[in-house]
């Protein structure tokens, strides 16, 4: 019997560990006083250019693509490795408080992504719609949150379907159902943002019908993607210290 919550615990510490272990070489003292020096010049360039903010800039549009990337962009981090094939796959039933933990940890993680895009791109909206304020402005992003959820939940559901073509197909459509969702919510069309939310709703929950089909997880692509983002993060690292893993790899 697998204790699923002493077991992520157990991964998650590893993984921690191994990420903090290279992410003080990344943001060491030198490269963090450097990006306060670009991110204030940038600030400052940012709101000069706002003064002479055109009438017809599409600023609906870009929020639309920013907030419907974001939104959409939500993998899930398994921190499986490749012994799992082996050892965890025939206790797949025990592992759902696993999972659970899983999704919870993919989503906070990726709230920082929001908090950056929402905080880059108030300025803008605020200058081409002051009408609108700042709480419809946190309403959008309150909706983005919602919306990342149900995509994140839709990926995970779709992390039982082996055939890669379904998977890419599923993941463009929502993420133009969701760029179509937040350029009619920028533009303040709220009755047609309703419609592609519905929409939207309806292929997560074509997700769920799909996933309730299928025997369980895919375990080798849940292996492999976990590797895939892990390998990002070393060839990152690597242009900082040296990565034996990304050698290795």
């Amino acid at each position: 019997m697998i204790d699923a919550k002493a077991f992520w615990q157990k991964r998650f510490n590893e993984h921690t560990k191994e990420t903090g272990r290279y992410l003080k070489y990344i943001f060491n003292g030198h490269i963090a006083v450097a990006m306060i020096f670009f991110l204030s010049a940038l600030a400052y360039y940012y709101q000069q250019w706002l003064t002479e903010l055109p009438e017809n800039f599409p600023t609906a549009m870009i929020v639309g693509i920013a907030f419907g990337l974001i939104a959409s962009y939500s993998p899930v981090r398994t921190l499986l490795k490749e012994p799992d094939l082996v050892f965890l796959l025939p206790a797949e039933h025990q592992l759902n408080d696993y999972f659970k933990r899983c999704l919870y940890y993919s989503y906070v993680i990726q709230l920082y992504l929001v908090l950056l895009v929402a905080a880059a791109l108030g300025p803008l909206y605020f200058a081409s719609y002051p009408e609108q304020g700042t709480r419809y402005y946190l309403m959008m992003m309150l909706v983005v949150l919602v919306f990342k959820g149900w995509n994140m939940m839709a990926n995970w559901w779709m992390l039982k379907e082996r055939n890669p073509n379904t998977r890419l197909w599923d993941q463009l459509i929502r993420i133009l159902l969701s760029i179509v969702v937040f350029y009619f919510f920028a533009a303040g069309e709220l009755m047609f943002a309703g419609i592609v939310t519905v929409l939207l709703f309806g292929v997560t929950m074509y997700n769920y019908s799909l996933a309730k089909k299928k025997p369980g997880l895919v375990w080798d692509v849940l292996v492999e993607k976990d590797q895939a983002r892990m390998r990002a993060f070393y060839r990152i690292a690597n242009m900082f210290t040296d990565v034996p893993h990304l050698k290795n790899t």
